[in-house]
């Protein structure tokens, strides 16, 4: 009974159609089940809008809100960290919403900065640390860099940072005249908790090459290889991208 209990529970919180549970319920009581569905939704749309504050506000609190609730309930949090809730909302609102073009995009960027946000802390790689390890290994070693954790890397169809930027400056004026700019080329960014504070770096097509090899694990000598990009590894170090090297 208790099993069936928590399903019922459950169902009634994620579905708006959905009758309270049956089972230990007295007559009279399906108003107090409302409370907890009315908690639940708000706690639900309460994270995904700290996570997607840009999303928010291009949205507003009603639609954004509707968005929210469709998705918690096709897609339930597994666990109780709402930190960590929302990683496919950027899939979900594609595919609810598909105009404006630029919305999925706008949620991807939001969702990077979210993550950036709560990484785990980690030391800058030093552009003075990155020569001792070259100077120390051996000719046979390949050199390995670790991302920082709060790194992302994304390609994104549309240039939605400045839009961003403005939505959350709550500058009305500049956020019209980044939509009218949105359909030109897209942007390659590395968004970060940096040497800088959060940070969304402008990567050209090379330094987003380089960095996602690296990032992927790749050595620096074979990353390096195909084109040699002394600035953007600068430019890398300079911003924390990286955490630590090792030889291997």
């Amino acid at each position: 009974m208790l099993l069936e209990f928590q399903r019922d529970f459950a169902a009634f919180l994620l579905r708006a159609a959905a009758p309270p549970p049956a089972i230990g319920r007295a007559p009279g009581e399906a108003v107090r089940f409302d409370v907890y569905r009315h908690n639940f939704t708000g706690n639900i749309v309460g994270a995904l809008s700290g996570a997607y504050p840009g999303l928010h506000r291009a949205l507003g609190d009603a639609p954004f809100g509707a968005l929210a609730a469709a998705f918690a309930a096709a897609s339930p949090p597994a666990e109780a960290d709402l930190h960590r809730y929302g990683e496919d909302f950027a899939r979900h609102v594609a595919q609810a919403m598909p105009e404006p073009v630029w919305l999925a995009d706008l949620a991807r960027l939001d969702w990077a900065f979210s993550c950036a946000l709560h990484a785990p802390d980690a030391p800058a790689l030093s552009l003075e640390a990155l020569a001792e390890a070259l100077r120390t290994r051996d000719d046979t070693q390949d050199l390995v860099l670790r991302a920082h954790p709060s790194l992302r890397l994304l390609t994104l169809a549309h240039p939605v940072r400045a839009l961003r930027e403005a939505l959350l400056a709550e500058d009305d004026a500049a956020a019209l005249d980044a939509i009218r700019d949105v359909a030109a080329t897209g942007e390659r960014l590395a968004v970060l908790r940096g040497t800088a504070g959060m940070t969304a770096l402008t990567l050209a097509p090379a330094a987003l090459r380089l960095a996602t090899e690296l990032a992927g694990g790749v050595a620096l000598d074979a990353a390096l290889a195909e084109e040699a990009d002394g600035e953007a590894l600068r430019l890398f170090l300079d911003h924390g991208m990286f955490s630590e090297a090792e030889v291997t």
